[in-house]
Protein backbone atom coordinates (compact mmCIF):
# COMPACT_ATOMS: atom_id res chain seq x y z
CA UNK A 1 0.00 0.00 0.00
CA UNK A 2 1.57 3.29 -0.97
CA UNK A 3 0.63 6.41 1.24
CA UNK A 4 -1.42 8.85 0.01
CA UNK A 5 0.98 11.44 1.17
CA UNK A 6 3.26 9.94 -1.34
CA UNK A 7 0.86 10.40 -4.13
CA UNK A 8 -0.16 14.14 -3.54
CA UNK A 9 3.52 14.94 -3.33
CA UNK A 10 3.87 13.46 -7.13
CA UNK A 11 1.11 15.01 -8.21
CA UNK A 12 2.50 18.44 -6.47
CA UNK A 13 5.97 17.89 -8.11
CA UNK A 14 4.28 16.91 -11.41
CA UNK A 15 1.94 20.26 -11.54
CA UNK A 16 5.07 22.17 -11.01
CA UNK A 17 7.13 20.99 -13.45
CA UNK A 18 4.30 20.74 -15.90
CA UNK A 19 3.51 24.62 -14.94
CA UNK A 20 7.04 25.61 -15.11
CA UNK A 21 6.27 28.01 -18.49
CA UNK A 22 4.20 30.08 -15.94
CA UNK A 23 7.17 29.81 -12.88
CA UNK A 24 10.90 30.74 -15.28
CA UNK A 25 11.58 33.66 -17.86
CA UNK A 26 12.00 32.41 -21.00
CA UNK A 27 15.96 32.02 -21.18
CA UNK A 28 16.53 30.50 -17.88
CA UNK A 29 13.89 28.37 -19.04
CA UNK A 30 16.00 27.63 -22.49
CA UNK A 31 19.05 27.04 -20.94
CA UNK A 32 17.46 24.50 -18.18
CA UNK A 33 16.03 22.57 -21.50
CA UNK A 34 19.71 22.67 -23.51
CA UNK A 35 21.63 21.45 -20.35
CA UNK A 36 18.45 18.53 -20.39
CA UNK A 37 18.28 17.72 -23.27
CA UNK A 38 21.90 17.08 -23.58
CA UNK A 39 21.90 15.20 -20.95
CA UNK A 40 18.83 13.37 -22.37
CA UNK A 41 20.72 12.24 -25.31
CA UNK A 42 23.56 11.12 -23.31
CA UNK A 43 21.76 9.33 -21.76
CA UNK A 44 20.00 7.42 -24.83
CA UNK A 45 23.33 6.80 -26.69
CA UNK A 46 24.49 5.03 -23.70
CA UNK A 47 20.99 3.09 -23.78
CA UNK A 48 21.79 2.13 -27.23
CA UNK A 49 25.14 1.03 -27.18
CA UNK A 50 23.75 -1.11 -24.51
CA UNK A 51 21.24 -2.49 -26.23
CA UNK A 52 23.31 -3.48 -29.40
CA UNK A 53 25.81 -5.37 -26.76
CA UNK A 54 22.46 -7.03 -25.83
CA UNK A 55 21.59 -7.67 -29.19
CA UNK A 56 24.79 -9.72 -29.87
CA UNK A 57 23.78 -11.86 -26.34
CA UNK A 58 20.61 -12.26 -27.36
CA UNK A 59 21.18 -13.73 -30.90
CA UNK A 60 23.60 -16.42 -28.91
CA UNK A 61 20.72 -17.40 -26.49
CA UNK A 62 18.22 -18.06 -29.46
CA UNK A 63 19.42 -21.58 -29.81
CA UNK A 64 18.71 -22.40 -25.80
CA UNK A 65 15.10 -20.25 -26.58
CA UNK A 66 13.60 -22.48 -29.14
CA UNK A 67 15.12 -25.63 -27.61
CA UNK A 68 12.99 -24.55 -24.60
CA UNK A 69 9.73 -23.55 -26.26
CA UNK A 70 10.19 -27.07 -28.39
CA UNK A 71 10.61 -28.84 -25.57
CA UNK A 72 7.81 -27.38 -23.66
CA UNK A 73 5.25 -27.76 -27.03
CA UNK A 74 6.30 -31.56 -27.33
CA UNK A 75 5.15 -31.87 -23.72
CA UNK A 76 1.97 -30.18 -24.09
CA UNK A 77 1.51 -32.22 -27.57
CA UNK A 78 1.97 -35.26 -25.30
CA UNK A 79 -0.76 -34.55 -22.82
CA UNK A 80 -2.85 -33.73 -25.46
CA UNK A 81 -2.15 -37.22 -27.30
CA UNK A 82 -2.82 -38.57 -23.16
CA UNK A 83 -6.04 -37.15 -23.56
CA UNK A 84 -7.05 -38.20 -27.01
CA UNK A 85 -5.53 -41.73 -26.50
CA UNK A 86 -5.64 -42.58 -22.69
CA UNK A 87 -3.76 -45.87 -21.88
CA UNK A 88 -0.71 -46.67 -19.31
CA UNK A 89 2.02 -46.85 -22.44
CA UNK A 90 1.17 -42.71 -22.91
CA UNK A 91 1.94 -42.37 -18.81
CA UNK A 92 5.45 -43.83 -19.37
CA UNK A 93 6.37 -41.54 -22.55
CA UNK A 94 4.89 -38.44 -21.11
CA UNK A 95 6.92 -39.19 -17.86
CA UNK A 96 10.14 -39.50 -20.38
CA UNK A 97 9.36 -36.32 -22.46
CA UNK A 98 8.38 -34.35 -19.08
CA UNK A 99 11.77 -35.15 -17.84
CA UNK A 100 14.13 -33.98 -21.25
CA UNK A 101 10.78 -31.48 -21.45
CA UNK A 102 12.08 -30.03 -18.04
CA UNK A 103 15.67 -29.70 -18.98
CA UNK A 104 14.39 -27.73 -21.78
CA UNK A 105 12.31 -25.45 -19.42
CA UNK A 106 15.48 -25.14 -17.73
CA UNK A 107 16.85 -24.13 -20.88
CA UNK A 108 14.94 -22.20 -21.58
CA UNK A 109 14.86 -19.80 -18.08
CA UNK A 110 18.35 -19.90 -19.10
CA UNK A 111 18.36 -18.47 -22.46
CA UNK A 112 15.58 -15.76 -21.28
CA UNK A 113 17.64 -14.68 -18.34
CA UNK A 114 20.62 -14.00 -20.31
CA UNK A 115 19.25 -12.87 -23.76
CA UNK A 116 15.45 -11.25 -23.04
CA UNK A 117 15.52 -9.81 -19.10
CA UNK A 118 18.51 -7.90 -19.65
CA UNK A 119 16.97 -5.86 -22.32
CA UNK A 120 13.79 -5.02 -19.90
CA UNK A 121 15.43 -1.88 -18.44
CA UNK A 122 17.19 -0.45 -21.05
CA UNK A 123 13.84 -0.54 -23.58
CA UNK A 124 12.23 0.97 -20.83
CA UNK A 125 14.46 3.77 -20.51
CA UNK A 126 15.00 4.30 -24.07
CA UNK A 127 10.87 4.52 -24.71
CA UNK A 128 11.28 7.11 -21.66
CA UNK A 129 14.23 8.96 -23.11
CA UNK A 130 12.46 9.22 -26.61
CA UNK A 131 9.49 10.39 -24.88
CA UNK A 132 11.25 13.16 -23.21
CA UNK A 133 12.94 13.99 -26.44
CA UNK A 134 9.98 14.55 -28.71
CA UNK A 135 7.52 15.82 -25.69
CA UNK A 136 5.91 19.14 -26.81
CA UNK A 137 6.19 21.44 -23.90
CA UNK A 138 9.81 20.42 -23.44
CA UNK A 139 12.08 18.13 -21.19
CA UNK A 140 10.80 19.39 -17.78
CA UNK A 141 6.79 19.03 -18.72
CA UNK A 142 7.50 15.71 -20.16
CA UNK A 143 9.29 14.76 -16.44
CA UNK A 144 6.43 16.28 -15.04
CA UNK A 145 3.68 13.83 -17.31
CA UNK A 146 6.00 10.95 -16.11
CA UNK A 147 5.76 12.10 -11.91
CA UNK A 148 1.97 12.39 -12.84
CA UNK A 149 1.41 9.14 -14.53
CA UNK A 150 3.45 7.34 -11.75
CA UNK A 151 0.93 8.89 -9.19
CA UNK A 152 -1.76 7.35 -11.56
CA UNK A 153 -0.15 4.36 -11.07
CA UNK A 154 0.13 4.34 -7.44
CA UNK A 155 -3.14 5.74 -6.70
CA UNK A 156 -4.47 2.50 -8.73
CA UNK A 157 -2.65 -0.01 -7.10
CA UNK A 158 -3.94 1.04 -3.71
CA UNK A 159 -7.40 0.75 -5.29
CA UNK A 160 -7.11 -2.35 -5.94
CA UNK A 161 -5.12 -3.87 -2.86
Amino acid sequence: MIQELTIIHLQAIASFLMGIDYFFHEKIKELIEAHLKEWVIDKKSEIDEKIKYQNTIFIASRPLLVTGIFSVALWFGCLISMKIMPNDGNLYILTIIGMLSALGAIKFIEGFMKGVAPYIIPIFVRVVTSFLLYCPKGIIGGIGILFLATSFVFRYINATL
